[in-house]
């Protein structure tokens, strides 16, 4: 039983998460993403906040549920960042891709010092530590998916109008 599992389950049979632990998963297509990208009007950082609505549907109540669910599709992006690297670099050179592997994770560091001073500034106005987890994982998983995002709209083939 893997920890994601057990946490599951513990809030189901607690009764602190009967219908949300269900639906709490950011089951993310990558590629749709990616198409949401190209879209006519669309930003990196509203298809990963649309993305991301499974997790934000979550009832206040049950913080710990939505931050496995950022978690989740934090980790799904950060799973692809070893292919969006090499296929930057198999596209533009050894160099170039050296380089946007220290670019990426910097940017990653970078934002999520971020989200590190948000949470301060929520504790300070005296946020939960429930909310602060919330939000925290929220940051995390929408600073990860738009560095994702924008190193692979870097080397995805554009769609034909």
């Amino acid at each position: 039983m893997t920890i994601r599992t057990a946490t599951r389950a513990a809030l189901l049979l607690c009764g602190l998460a009967a219908p949300q632990a269900q639906a709490a998963s950011a089951d993310l297509s990558l590629d749709a993403l990616i198409d949401c990208a190209h879209g006519p009007v669309s930003s990196g950082v509203m298809c990963i906040s649309e993305a991301l609505e499974p997790c934000d549907a979550v009832v206040p109540e049950t913080p710990a549920v939505a931050a496995l669910c950022y978690q989740e599709a934090r980790q799904t992006f950060e799973a692809d960042f070893p292919a969006a690297l090499d296929a930057v670099e198999a596209k533009e050179g050894e160099a170039t891709g050296a380089e946007a592997r220290i670019v990426v994770r910097y940017e990653v560091l970078t934002r999520a010092l971020l989200c590190d001073r948000d949470m301060e500034l929520l504790a300070l106005k005296g946020g939960t530590e429930g909310e602060i987890t919330r939000q925290k994982a929220r940051c995390m998983a929408l600073v990860t998916g738009d560095t994702w995002l924008r190193l692979r709209l870097t080397t995805a083939p554009r769609p034909k109008p």
